[in-house]
């Protein structure tokens, strides 16, 4: 009896560890996402994620064949068996009947094909880009999809150019009877991106550019706003999902005399081309200059910015972009005017020597009018003295004494400012 109560104990204890190891074993493995691809001769030139099973890992296994080209595959493999070839594989040479593409049915090749790394690794989603050899790279990889439900649906890869970030736009399907969100996913410049936020304020448009494949998740926690379903009418109707294009301006409505303005134009899709127009007519104000933001294959927004180099009363006035998309043009206009304030005065002086200046710098809108006084220390009368000179300008005023005599130019000289909206003065004491 004692032996039977041994056995069972025996037989519980061996169980039980089993299934802590089973646990453990389920508890450490998830599904990973990885680059799956045959026979590339780089691994920047794979563009496929793949999601594993849940006892699965990524894998990357590099081969030569008899001209000593290097071709790479990609993919999942289970973990014991992905183990087992790491350690089997290295420098053998055979056919290679687990990826049987390398040798394009070719039997000379089969013989030289060699394989000089199988690795694998599950500690990242596509970590086997790294594994196998480091690729060097200056630039970000980002999911790359148009209209898809979820990002797990998106499996496709682009390598962004040198300053642009991944990118996600996270929307209301244009379908009115489904209300489910859809996704786009690439890459884009900081700008264009900034600007697509613009055109859908109720969506999630966000860049990112932290780490590859970044537009994953970050829009994961958007919800769209609620909208009313039709009720008006019970029958049944095809919608189509297309987008009609999108165009809008970004800058102020308003800003301070003399500032740098820039206006941006932003359309979805790019557009073929833009066109600028002031108070309706095409011809531009001197000093207003338009630039065209380059577009880089796959973008999903287009860029025109317009410059103008220090807002003045003849730049002020209604600015509109006309752009040409697939035929169709759209067109948006953006009102531009300069926000009214009293003067600020200040006075600048010259070292008092045998001559010397005083410089009044004066800022507001409307463009204040500026005059002098001088009061001297010795009299009690005011007057600017004769012989003195004075330079207007726009926004400042220049007072120059040629030959400096304390008799006549020693004293308090005042500069003032005024406009509709109020005046000021300063004042400054020579020598």
């Amino acid at each position: 009896m004692q032996r039977n109560r041994e056995q069972h104990f025996n037989m519980i204890n061996v169980t039980t560890v089993r299934i802590v190891i089973l646990l453990l074993y389920l508890s450490t493995t998830s599904a990973l996402q990885c680059y799956s691809c045959q026979n590339v001769p780089d691994k920047r030139d794979c563009r496929r994620l793949v999601t594993c099973g849940a006892h699965q890992t990524c894998y990357t296994n590099r081969v030569i064949d008899g001209t000593k080209t290097p071709m790479y595959n990609l993919g999942c493999e289970d973990q014991f068996a992905c183990s087992q070839h790491s350690q089997s594989a290295l420098g053998k040479r055979e056919g290679n009947p687990a990826y049987p593409e390398l040798s394009d049915g070719n039997p000379d090749q089969k013989r030289n094909v060699q394989t000089t790394c199988f690795e694998c690794c599950n500690n990242t989603d596509a970590c086997n880009f790294n594994i196998c050899g480091t690729v060097t790279t200056t630039t970000r990889r980002c999911l790359s999809c148009r209209d898809v439900t979820k990002t797990d649906d998106c499996d496709q890869i682009m390598e962004c150019a040198r300053d642009e970030f991944c990118y996600v736009h996270k929307g209301s399907s244009q379908n009115i009877a489904s209300f489910e969100s859809r996704y786009d996913l690439g890459c884009m410049g900081a700008m264009q991106c900034n600007a697509l936020k613009l055109v859908y304020p109720k969506s999630c448009v966000a860049c990112c550019n932290h780490t590859d494949f970044c537009n994953y998740d970050v829009c994961n926690g958007w919800t769209p706003p609620s909208r009313q379903l039709p009720t008006t009418s019970t029958t049944t109707a095809t919608v189509s999902t297309r987008t009609p294009p999108s165009i809008a301006i970004n800058g102020p409505s308003k800003d301070h005399y003399m500032k740098r303005i820039v206006l941006t134009c932003v359309t979805v899709p790019p557009a073929q081309s833009y066109t600028w127009k002031f108070n309706g007519i095409v011809t531009l104000p001197k000093g207003v200059t338009v630039h065209q933001v380059t577009t880089y294959p796959g973008s999903v927004a287009g860029l025109s910015t317009l410059l103008i180099a220090n807002l003045s009363a003849s730049e002020k006035g209604i600015y509109t972009c006309v752009a040409n998309i697939n035929g169709q043009t759209v067109e948006r206009s953006h009102s531009l005017g300069i926000i009214s304030e009293k003067p600020a005065v200040h006075i600048v002086k010259s070292p008092v020597t045998r001559s010397f200046s005083l410089q009044c710098q004066v800022t507001g809108y409307p463009v204040p009018h500026i005059s002098w006084d001088f009061i001297p220390d010795t009299v009690s009368v005011h007057g600017i003295p004769p012989g003195v000179a004075v330079n207007n300008e726009v926004l400042k005023s220049t007072l120059f004494v040629q030959h400096y005599q304390p008799s006549e130019h020693m004293g308090t000289w005042y500069c003032k400012a005024y406009n509709p909206v109020g005046s000021a003065m300063a004042h400054i004491h020579v020598p």
